[in-house]
């Protein structure tokens, strides 16, 4: 079922065409997914550090995606910005996959409650790095993320940002 019109998101600048805003998140992407991959083959070269890897490596992303979120959300012109750096960039260079890959390697090669702790200290580093980027950004406290997104357009058919 659709919603009405009026209860779809906003965003305060003009949208972008949907062509381009796909293009946007692949080029973001194809850019984010080259930087992690560069520094997960740096950081990761044994078994006790590919979980630290992919924790550092997300956790720096959340912190970016806050900053950038809160700073976009100050009224940045380019609506461009957004597919691009949080949806592209930002979204591959972190991954949910790899962190439930290091979640199934680690509780076979140590024991599921390693693992569940792992990934329980995973999320919430994540969420504290997020809070302090949209903080340090100014975001906190003004209404962030209201019905607002990355992929607006996408959102505006029904469908959610990946």
């Amino acid at each position: 079922m659709r919603a009405a019109p009026s209860a779809l998101p906003t965003t305060k600048t003009a949208p972008i065409g949907l062509a381009r805003e796909l293009a946007l998140v692949a080029a973001g992407g194809m850019i984010g997914a080259l930087a992690r991959a560069a520094l997960a083959t740096r950081a990761a070269t044994s078994l006790e550090t590919f979980a630290i890897s992919t924790q550092l490596v997300n956790s720096m992303g959340a912190f970016a995606l806050g900053l950038l979120l809160a700073t976009l959300e100050r009224g940045h012109p380019r609506p461009s910005l957004r597919p691009f750096l949080a949806v592209g960039v930002l979204g591959s260079f972190t991954t949910f996959s790899t962190l439930v890959d290091d979640g199934r390697l680690l509780a076979s090669s140590r024991s599921p409650l390693v693992a569940i702790a792992f990934l329980a200290l995973s999320i919430a580093a994540g969420l504290v790095a997020f809070l302090l980027g949209q903080w340090l950004g100014g975001g906190l406290g003004r209404g962030y993320g209201r019905g607002r997104g990355g992929f607006s357009r996408l959102r505006s058919h029904g469908r959610s940002a990946p």
